[in-house]
Order: C-alpha cells, then structure tokens, then sequence
C-alpha cells in the first residue's frame, strides 16, 4: 500500500487542531528511531496573522496528539489513520523574514519534563532482573511496559547520580537490547532478534527517489576481550570472544563470567550493527516503522536485506514523503537473486526464469554473474551479434563491465546446461557502440 493524500490530524491538549497544511503553509515531520532515543514530531506553521505568538501560543510541557491520515492510490477511496502517538512539546521556536513568520514547535513522546528525563537518582539495584528494574521505572512513570526479550538475571547495579532514563537505556545496551519510549509505553526488546524476522515489503530502486549506500571497516570488530573483577575471589579476569586484529576491548563490571561473556559478545554485536547502511526517500509509507526489515532490490551488489534503525515520515500541502535509513542484516538472499533474474526476463535476456530461480546456486558465482547482469543491462538492444558464439560474447561482457573474470566463465559454462546461451544473450542486450 502507497500513500496518494495525506493529512495531519493533531490534538492540542485535548482539543482538536482545525488548521489545515493548505492555509497556513504548514510542514510536519514523525521521526520514528528502532531504539536508543524516542519518537518525535515537528510542527512549522505559518503565521501570517502573527496568531501564534499571541492568542494561539505554545507552551512547552503542552501535549499533541498526532495522526496522519491518508488515501490509498488505488482509487477506492479508502482513508487509513497512522497514529503517531502522544508528545510533549520540548522546543518551540519562531522566527520573521521579511512578513514571513513561522513558528516551529518539537516534541518527543518521552515524559520530557517529568523525573524520567531530569532528575539524577543515585540507587543500588540487588538481586534483580533487568525486566524488574525496567518494570519498576516504569511505574513510577505511569507507562506500561513492554518486554520483548530473554531476561537478565542482576546481581548488583549502581544507579549513581544518573537520571531513569539514561541509567535504563545504558542497561539495555550493556546487555545487546533496544529501548524506545512511545505512546506512554517503554518498549525493551532484542534487535538481533528482531533481525531475523521476515522482510514485511520489498522496496525497489524504482520506487526511491534518492538512495545512498555506506560500507567502512571503521568501529567494526572481528571478537572482543572483557577484563572484570570476579566479586568472590577479586582476581581479575580476562575473556575473549572471536579472534583476528580488531578486537574490542572492554572493562566493566560484571557478576560473573556468563555475565561478563554477554556483555563482550552485545558490544561486538552493537558496534557491527551499522557497518552496512542504505538511507532513500520514497513516497510515503505508513505501512513500515522502524524495527522491521525490508529487502531493498534493483541496486546491484548493494542489494539485500535490511532492518529499518529509523524512518521519518515529512508532510507538506503538497507532498507525503518517507526517508528510510537501515543497516543491512548480512545474509544473502534468494529474494535478491530471483529479483535479478525477474528483471533480465522483463527486457528479454532470460527466456525461462523459473529454470535459473530453480538453478542459480547449482555452479558458484552464477547469482553473482545474473545479480550483476541484471543491474547493468537495463535495455536489450538485441543485436544478434553473439548468438552461439559464447567466447565473443564473453569478451564483450568484460568490456561493458558486465563481468571482470572472463577466464573464469570460459572455463566453467560448460557446467551447467544453458549458461552459455545466457552468455550470448546478454552480450546481445548489449549496444553495439562498444564493440
């Protein structure tokens, strides 16, 4: 499902905001994080009656509710409501150009004037779990929460001079686990978890707008050591995880060696997380949030999986748009391959796609080979210049770039029947400008 028309409906303390985008110019913005910091929402409003630094004004602690309602495309008139949630507003700013006022007011769905964001606590937590330390903030918070993980048995923790919070948030990292406040719940779950669920869409390149793609070596890790001092005998000890040159070193507390064995492994785990990210816009998506994963097509070798880390939905009178930023979850994916050999079948280069869906693992390199065909061939010009002479056509492939291992391919086509057919038709797709 797309988004054709979008609205915004809010809520002000209860009452109901009878402005529409059209009339005061207005832009909204949901920002939606997987974990780590909380919703939030952005309101610019046009002020040419100078309404809203006078009878009209904000303050901050005031409460929105948000919704964004929307028409889907396919012509049935069909209105579906996304429910942002509750905020409280946390920054209001307003600003004159020249007649052209506007006044901007930001809030997150945290209790962000309240105890839980504010005031530091100092508290020793014993014999507890991490569950019941979340549980108990919570309540003092009045938020329901949410626990979507293995729990975590606690010998002893300090609270010292920390605020909920951010001592909460720090606990949930020590231990690899996610924590979001939203709609007046705190939700703690496990993002590997998470990971490993389904993709719930698929998001070809032709349906984004802009799409950027990042891969570095920076902050990843191949293992990792934990140094911590054993509370029964005093004596330092050291564990490892994994092997190789970059490993992440760590000392911390930890109540013993199953205890100090997960908080190494969540930290190597943490910090390869984003070693991968895609960030695209495309038109508006309310059927996605944050925490799910997609599998992103079209864009060659930068193909694959993918889990959501945020997406901020941006509405104007005149556009409904989504910016997705994802890490990429690494497994290869036959949902790529089969993508790949559907779009070499649309322009002609593949006669039978069920065969090589049923057959691209059968000699190695051969999903790469269609993977890379497919995103280099976007147009069968069908010159007929290779049919049956495969080692030309090899050779015109490593020219357009095609392939890079033509010896390769020359020795091994021969291993699975048809490939050299598929050979000649690709070089065939090709334009005869670079012959």
């Amino acid at each position: 499902m797309r988004a054709r028309k979008a609205t915004v409906e809010l809520q002000y303390n209860g009452a109901a905001v009878k402005t529409s985008l059209k009339e005061f110019g207005e832009a909204f913005s949901y920002t939606d994080p997987a974990g780590g910091s909380s919703d939030s929402i952005s309101l610019t409003v046009g002020d040419p009656r100078y309404q809203w630094i006078s009878a009209w004004l904000p303050h901050k602690g005031d409460q929105i509710t948000a919704k964004i309602s929307f028409a889907d495309r396919d012509g049935d008139d069909k209105t579906t409501t996304l429910d942002c949630g509750m905020f409280t507003l946390d920054d209001l700013s307003y600003s004159d150009n020249g007649g052209k006022a506007a006044f901007k007011m930001s809030g997150v769905s945290a209790p962000a004037l309240d105890a839980f964001s504010a005031t530091e606590r100092t508290q020793n937590w014993e014999k507890v779990t991490l569950k019941k330390v979340a549980q108990t903030i919570a309540s003092r918070y009045k938020l329901q929460l949410v626990f979507d993980a293995t729990d975590v048995s606690i010998s002893t923790q300090e609270q010292s001079s920390a605020t909920d919070s951010s001592f909460l948030n720090q606990l949930c990292n020590d231990y690899g686990l996610m924590l979001k406040v939203f709609r007046s719940k705190i939700v703690i779950f496990d993002r590997e978890k998470y990971k490993k669920k389904d993709p719930v869409a698929t998001i070809p390149r032709e349906e984004m707008s802009s799409f950027s793609w990042n891969t570095t070596l920076a902050g990843s890790y191949t293992g990792g050591t934990i140094t911590y001092t054993d509370p029964k005998t005093k004596k330092d000890v050291t564990y490892t995880t994994g092997g190789g040159k970059r490993l992440l070193k760590s000392s911390t507390k930890a109540d013993n060696l199953a205890d100090a064995k997960r908080k190494i492994e969540a930290a190597v785990t943490s910090a390869n997380h984003s070693i991968t990210t895609i960030s695209f816009q495309t038109m508006g998506r309310p059927d996605l949030c944050a925490g799910q994963t997609i599998m992103v097509t079209g864009v060659g070798r930068l193909s694959g999986k993918f889990y959501i880390d945020k997406k901020t939905d941006s509405l104007t009178s005149t556009s409904y748009t989504s910016k997705i930023e994802a890490s990429q979850v690494p497994t290869t994916s036959d949902a790529v391959i089969v993508d790949a050999i559907q779009r070499l079948a649309a322009i002609g280069v593949i006669n039978s796609p069920g065969y090589w869906i049923g057959k691209h693992k059968s000699v190695k390199y051969l999903d790469d080979l269609l993977l890379q065909m497919a995103t280099t061939i976007l147009v069968n010009h069908d010159t007929g210049l290779y049919t049956g002479n495969p080692q030309e056509a090899l050779d015109a492939l490593v020219k357009y770039g095609v392939i890079n291992s033509r010896d390769y391919w020359a020795a091994n086509m021969g291993k699975l029947q048809y490939i050299s057919d598929l050979i000649c038709k690709a070089a065939n797709a090709l334009p005869e400008i670079i012959q």
